[in-house]
């Protein structure tokens, strides 16, 4: 910065006119123990004269410059603001903290950024006292052109607090505060100096300055941790040690915006003891610890096992186990505060990668895979490793596992392992390796067969190979075992057989499996298209045989005594019977197959039939017997001209109920004969009409009776009474049955009878039972069917002789078992019946009655 000058009218008018700029909610300053950033103030110069703040930038000095560093702060500063601090907020308890604070040119008013805008604070710097610095709860200005320091604490304006003597003016024109209030001031120039005074201000400590510029002005003075930083005409560094007198200053390589001020957060603050994990990457090396304070140094293992080296402020940990460490030291005096630093630190040991031993492998096979034993220990079950293997064409699977599937080539291979952890987790890279030789085994078996077929085994000639020095074994697949190399081995029975020749040396067990097909099947089979014949129809056979060896031969014998040699013959049989067909296959080894049919040939049918008769009456029965059908008959099927059809039986019994002349038609059918018909013929005639009259009655001694055909008859009918009499007519004289036979001319023959009964007799029970049922209640003669009577006495005895009853009513209702009204007892009575019938004959009966309850 420059000494405070008196502005011209036409300089403070262009001032007017740029006004104050408004920020915007961004980036405020970041004093963060981990934050080593410098804030600079940076814009043009009006006339030569005039500054105009343009815009703040974020520095990292401990950072190379670079596009992006410094890099430009979203807050855009007043244009009339020409210095720049940051501090804790002093005058709003609500605003942000820290926060950046500035003096406005001329008038040395101080602002505040509110987070939002630019806030006047309603108070000055002091009198020409522009350039600022912040620590302690105060901000300190500098009048340039006499030294003089104010201090200012929120409340007022900025007061006078002391004079930097011997500073004339000579730059940087900037200060800087620490945490306890104590203030830096820098002069350039020769002799120059740093100095360090109290909150008093008195001086506390002065350094000297070596390579800085002659130049007595300079813009900006800033102090991060032991770094000192100032900016003259360019950009200078050097180191402070609190333990040495001077400091050298050196110019800073690369391109740095003109700043008119530095703002850095107060030097120092309240150590904050490190607490971190740090990641050892190498086994058995140490990691090296560093103490944040100064001497005097010591160390404590708190946990686990560690070995501790060093006097510090830097100590070599070495490990094998988790360890936490803690480095005891004493604050820099640059720092705020009193009393001991403890920093802790978890050393985290390295993991051991063991990529498991070196070995040798037998292959029996070029796909035959591996498996590698790698160890992982001492890990941390919070660390994420990752493993991988190498080279990967020789990985068959697993390559990020610790037990990787391996498919080495013949020969030597080493396989790397290799073992990282993610930058968080120490970004170590761990590795090992195992060299694996792979050696080919492999016993190759292989084979070759001839088969040399026969009739009832097969002879098969091996021919195998393996590696030298392995050893075969065979198995044929009949239970079967071989050891030489080129067995012979006979197969029975023929069957397709599954054979195995296995290989084995000392590391390797290998096989090869081939079927072997004895199967030449002679089969001899066959069969005919019809498996009955009729006679001298043709048989034709069908030939199933199989025959695997060719060429081969047919050999037929249809057992009439006829042979054939063709493949698949035809034959006629003359006569009917039953035939075994016999064919032998022969194949080109002369091995035979015989195979039999038998062969049915039914005879050339006929129908032999016997008819009982061919005139017949209606009603009259028919008789047919069918005495011959010929062989493979399976049915007949009779039509009897009457519609009146059947279906079946040889023997056949029919009658027709109307005359006439009749055709019978027998259909016969046969299995392999086709079928047969057969017919005749009948005359049927109807029989005479024969009927002497309906039943009737005559007395004994009465008229004979005159019986004859009531139907006229036809000449030529014969007659044929039963009592042996051939006329027309007959004279019957007393009762009894009595029938006619009239024969015609063609046989047929009808028969009528008659019952003459008599007509002149009583009816006399022999017992009767006056109980009163309506039932045999009398004795009455006439009481069953008495005809003809025209007188009638009736008289009862008793066993003495008395009568009991008497009677001449023919139309009376009889005894009734009484005697003068009452009942008589039971027994047998005597009865005396005499009777004068209509034609004037009498009858006298005599008889017993019994009298019964």
């Amino acid at each position: 910065m420059t000494t405070h000058l008196r502005l011209s009218f036409f300089a403070l008018l262009i001032l007017l006119m740029l006004g104050k700029s408004t920020g915007t909610r961004a980036q405020l300053p970041d004093c963060s123990s981990d934050s080593n950033l410098v804030y600079s103030l940076s814009g043009s110069v009006v006339l030569g004269a005039l500054y105009v703040a343009e815009r703040i930038y974020n520095w990292d000095p401990y950072l190379p410059l670079s596009a992006t560093n410094p890099s430009l702060n979203t807050i855009v500063p007043d244009s009339s603001f020409i210095g720049l601090a940051v501090s804790e907020n002093i005058n709003a308890t609500t605003g942000p903290s820290p926060t950046f604070y500035a003096v406005e040119n001329n008038t040395t008013k101080l602002y505040y950024y509110d987070g939002a805008d630019w806030v006047y604070t309603g108070h000055t710097a002091g009198a020409s006292a522009i350039n600022i610095g912040a620590g302690g709860g105060y901000i300190y200005s500098l009048d340039a052109a006499t030294g003089n320091i104010y201090r200012y604490d929120g409340t007022a304006n900025a007061t006078f607090l002391t004079t930097v003597t011997d500073f004339n003016a000579s730059g940087p024109f900037d200060l800087v505060a620490d945490c306890e209030g104590n203030f830096y001031i820098m002069k350039c120039g020769n002799p120059g100096w740093l100095r360090k005074y109290t909150a008093a201000g008195v001086l506390a400590y002065q350094w000297n300055v070596t390579g800085a510029p002659a130049v007595g002005v300079g813009f900006g003075l800033a102090i991060n941790g032991d770094l000192l930083m100032l900016y003259t005409d360019k950009l200078y560094q050097g180191t402070i040690n609190l333990s040495a007198t001077s400091i050298t200053v050196s110019p800073v390589t690369g391109n740095f915006p003109a700043s008119f001020d530095f703002g850095s957060c107060q030097v120092g603050g309240v150590i904050k003891p490190a607490n971190d994990t740090v990641f050892a990457c190498k086994p058995g090396t140490a990691v090296p610890l560093k103490a944040k304070g100064i001497a005097p140094y010591s160390y404590t293992v708190v946990s686990g096992t560690a070995t501790v080296s060093g006097n510090g402020p830097v100590f070599q940990v070495t490990d094998t186990s988790m360890a936490t460490v803690v480095l005891h030291s004493w604050k820099n005096p640059l720092y705020c505060g009193v009393g001991a630093i403890h920093d802790t630190f978890r050393v985290v040991p390295a993991p051991l990668v063991n990529a498991g031993p070196d070995r040798t492998v037998y292959a029996c096979s070029n796909t035959d895979t591996f498996t590698l034993y790698g160890q992982l220990t001492r890990t941390q079950p919070w660390i994420n490793y990752t493993i991988a293997w190498s080279p990967v064409t020789a990985i068959f699977s697993g390559a990020n596992t610790l037990n990787p599937v391996i498919q080495p080539p013949t020969g030597t291979t080493t396989f790397g392992l290799t073992v990282t952890t993610a930058a968080n987790r120490g970004g170590c890279s761990l590795s090992d390796s195992a060299t694996i030789l792979a050696r080919d085994e492999s016993v190759n078996p292989r084979f070759t067969f001839r088969l040399q077929p026969a009739c009832r085994e097969d002879t098969v000639y091996f021919a195998g190979t393996v590696t030298a020095g392995a050893a075969p074994t065979w198995s044929f697949g009949d239970g079967h075992t071989d050891s030489v190399i080129n067995p012979v081995h006979v197969f029975r029975p023929q069957s397709l057989y599954s054979v195995k020749l296995v290989a084995r040396n000392d590391h390797c067990v290998d096989s090869v499996i081939k079927p072997v097909d004895t199967r030449h099947p002679l089969i001899a089979a066959f069969r005919l298209t019809e498996d009955t014949l009729c006679q001298d129809s043709l048989a034709t056979f069908v030939n199933h045989a199989v025959v695997s060896l060719q060429p081969g031969t047919f050999y037929w014998d249809f057992g009439d005594g006829a042979t054939s040699a063709l493949s698949a013959p035809t034959h006629r049989y003359r006569a009917g019977g039953a035939y075994r067909v016999m064919l032998v296959a022969k194949d080109s080894l002369a091995c035979l197959d015989t195979a039999y049919v038998m062969v049915m040939v039914d005879s050339t049918p006929y129908l032999d039939i016997l008819a009982d008769q061919h005139i017949l009456c209606t009603g009259e029965e028919l008789r047919w017997a069918v005495r011959n059908a010929g062989e493979g008959n399976t049915g007949l099927a009779w039509d009897f001209g009457d519609q009146n059809n059947m279906a079946g039986p040889r023997q056949i019994v029919h009658a027709y109920d109307q005359a006439g002349k009749y055709y019978i038609r027998l259909e016969a059918a046969y299995r392999a004969c086709g079928g047969l018909s057969w017919q005749d013929s009948v005359i049927v005639y109807d029989p005479p009409v024969v009927y002497i009259g309906p039943d009737t009655a005559m007395c004994p001694q009465g008229k004979a009776l005159l019986l004859a055909n009531t139907i006229p008859g036809n000449a030529g009918d014969r007659y044929l009474w039963s009592t042996g009499d051939t006329t027309a007519a007959l004279h019957v004289p007393a009762p009894g049955h009595y029938n006619l036979k009239v024969t015609n001319s063609a046989g047929c023959t009808t028969i009528d009878d008659i019952e003459v009964r008599k007509d002149c007799y009583t009816d006399l029970p022999n017992a009767f039972t006056p109980d009163g049922d309506g039932v045999n209640d009398y004795f009455f003669p006439r009481q069953l069917l008495a005809r003809g009577v025209a007188a009638f006495k009736m008289q009862v005895f008793n066993r003495w002789g008395q009568p009991v009853f008497q009677t001449m009513n023919t139309n009376g209702r009889g005894w009734d078992g009484r005697f003068n009204g009452i009942l008589q007892p039971a027994g047998v009575y005597m009865y005396l019946v005499e009777v004068a019938f209509n034609n004037g004959g009498t009858e006298q009966y005599e008889g017993n009655v019994t009298l019964l309850y």
